[in-house]
C-alpha cells in the first residue's frame, strides 16, 4: 500500500487521469516521499514485514520499527526453538513480552508487520504537499509566493531552501519521540 495512490498523486499535480505518460516517474516520487515521511515521523507508515535478528537473554524486548501491527514468528536463527506468537504480547510501540511459556532467549529472528493498515489522512495530505513541491520545483512550474511553493522556498539569511515545505510539516505534525 502506497502512502498515496497514483490517482491522488495525479490530482495533486494536475495531471489528467487518462494521461499515463508520467505514471512511472510520479510513482517513483511517491515511493521516495513515503520514506521521507517515515524518516521525519520516526515511524513506519506503509505497512510491511520486517525481520530482525537479536541476541536475547529472556525478558521483554523492543522491536526497531513501529507501530507494530502483528508478530508473525519468533524463532532461533538455527530453527531449533520456535515460540508460539499467541503466547507473546506486542504493543503498538513494539514492546514484546512473554505472556506464557518459555522466555525468548538466544540468537533469535523476529518477523513482524509494522505500519498503518490505513494511512492517516494528515500523512496523505503532507505527502501530497511534498509531492507537489518536488514536482513543481523539478519542472519550473512554481514561483516563489505562488502555489505550493511559498515563502518557505525563499532563503533565510545564509540558509538555502527547505526540502520539506512548512505546509507539509504542518500536516505531518511533530516527529514521534525517540524512546531508548
Amino acid at each position: 500500500m502506497a502512502i498515496v495512490t497514483l490517482a491522488e498523486a495525479k490530482t495533486q499535480v494536475g495531471i489528467a487521469p487518462t494521461d499515463t505518460s508520467k505514471d512511472a516517474v510520479l510513482m517513483n516520487y511517491v515511493d521516495a516521499i513515503a520514506s521521507t515521511v517515515e524518516n521525519y515521523k520516526l515511524e513506519i507508515v506503509e505497512a510491511r514485514e520486517f525481520t530482525e535478528e537479536r541476541v536475547l537473554n529472556g525478558g521483554s524486548f523492543v522491536l526497531a520499527n513501529s507501530p507494530v501491527l502483528s508478530l508473525i514468528s519468533v524463532e532461533t536463527v538455527d530453527g531449533t526453538t520456535v515460540w508460539d506468537v499467541n503466547n507473546l504480547h506486542v504493543s503498538r510501540a513494539g514492546v514484546v513480552r512473554v505472556m506464557s511459556g518459555a522466555s525468548v532467549s538466544g540468537t533469535v529472528a523476529v518477523t513482524y508487520r509494522a505500519g498503518y493498515e490505513t494511512v492517516p489522512e494528515n500523512y496523505k495530505r503532507g505527502a501530497l504537499v511534498i509531492l507537489q513541491h518536488v514536482w513543481e520545483t523539478q519542472r519550473g512550474v512554481g514561483q516563489v509566493g505562488t502555489g505550493v511553493i511559498g515563502q518557505e522556498e525563499g532563503t533565510y539569511g545564509q540558509l538555502s531552501t527547505y526540502s520539506l515545505p512548512r505546509k507539509a510539516l504542518e500536516w505531518l505534525g511533530v516527529p514521534n519521540p525517540v524512546v531508548m
